[in-house]
């Protein structure tokens, strides 16, 4: 199992940046989820199930993203089962100075776990906070 978990401070207030984060349009900027699908709309919704491409900077993976928590502007959790880890993504939003701070949370368990497994997890952190960070903080028009 690794739990990790980062703050990010964003210039953005709280309900924009959630827009942002929730629309499937925009999820490759901020996590390592690529090319999801869905039969609902254009955006992540409560209790929903996507098919998408993990990538975590090196190769791409299926995988089965379900939406775990929603709180609008609040709270956002994903878990995402991929062949070599599930893992437990949590996004909690609170005002912060006049903007926003994202807290990103991560627990990941794998049938695999060994030096490979425990390489792709803390790639997988290190990838999605820095994405997250560009994006949080990025101009928006």
């Amino acid at each position: 199992m690794l739990v990790d978990g980062y703050q990010i401070e964003s210039s953005l207030d709280r309900e924009r940046l959630w827009a942002e984060l929730v629309a499937l349009e925009t999820i490759s900027q901020w996590s390592a989820l690529e090319e999801c699908t869905s039969t609902d709309g254009p955006l992540l919704e409560p209790t929903s199930s996507y098919v998408c491409t993990h990538h975590n900077g090196l190769h791409g993976v299926d995988a089965t993203v379900e939406v775990t928590d929603f709180e609008e502007a609040a709270c956002l959790a994903l878990r995402t089962a991929t062949p070599i880890a599930d893992l437990d993504e949590k996004l909690v939003l609170t005002d912060h100075l006049g903007g926003s701070l994202v807290t990103y949370s991560v627990d990941a368990t794998s049938d695999t776990f060994g030096p490979s497994a425990t390489v792709w997890l803390h790639r997988h952190v290190s990838f999605v906070c820095e994405k997250l960070e560009q994006f949080a903080n990025r101009e928006l028009a």
